[in-house]
């Protein structure tokens, strides 16, 4: 899978925005996506980045729950915000886990479009 198609930074307004989409993703392949993410939020050197993250149908077993709290831990200095969009109930409990373990909040999205009408409205 090519990580391009899998990363796209917007500027709206002053607000420098990381979307995501993990979708279909699981496994090994989910974890070095994370890790692409990580390093790409790092790379950037911002402190104040909107992360914006489709989770469409990713597959989330303790192993990923566990690399996923690890990733959001390293990500905290430079992340302002954090929404998820397309999560099962499934999902939104191991997000929901993860975020307690890190002190983290997520703002969770039905879907992309009430996702886009958030940013519209940052």
């Amino acid at each position: 899978m090519n990580k391009a198609n899998r990363f796209e930074w917007l500027e709206l307004e002053g607000q420098t925005i990381l979307m995501q989409d993990f979708s279909n993703l699981e496994g090994l392949e989910l974890m070095k996506f994370l890790n692409h993410s990580h390093d790409l939020i790092k790379d950037r050197g911002d402190k104040d980045i909107i992360v914006v993250t489709n989770v469409n149908k990713v597959v989330f077993d303790s192993q990923i729950t566990k690399h996923f709290s690890k990733v959001l831990e390293i990500n905290k200095p430079y992340v302002s915000a954090s929404a998820i969009y397309n999560a099962s109930n499934v999902q939104k409990a191991a997000i929901e886990s993860a975020a307690h373990l890190t002190n983290r909040n997520f703002l969770m999205f039905y879907d992309d479009k009430a996702v886009m009408n958030w940013i519209d409205s940052l």
